[in-house]
């Protein structure tokens, strides 16, 4: 599962790199001033840092819900380890 999500991660951030490459490379062609472009790639690089901010902030809120389930998981198997070993003893 844990595959399907990071495939998914990956498609999602080549949609969002290849829209703002798009972007930019349509404001870099588009007959416009000078002074007017550089205000629309200021507005662009601003629009992909907010994005980037954004996608690592989920990241990190999926590795953060990963390490919990995985403490989950390894403290009950530590519970069942030590069951075993008193109905041993």
């Amino acid at each position: 599962m844990a595959d399907r999500d990071t495939h998914a991660g990956l498609v999602f951030l080549s949609f969002v790199v290849g829209g703002i490459v798009g972007g930019i490379l349509g404001i870099l062609f588009a007959p416009k001033a000078g002074k007017e472009t550089r205000g629309d790639i200021a507005e662009a690089a601003a629009e992909v840092k907010k994005e980037a901010e954004k996608f690592a902030r989920e990241a990190k809120q999926r590795v953060d819900g990963f390490v919990e389930e995985s403490k989950e998981v390894l403290a009950r198997l530590g519970t069942k380890e030590k069951e075993k070993e008193k109905g041993k003893a």
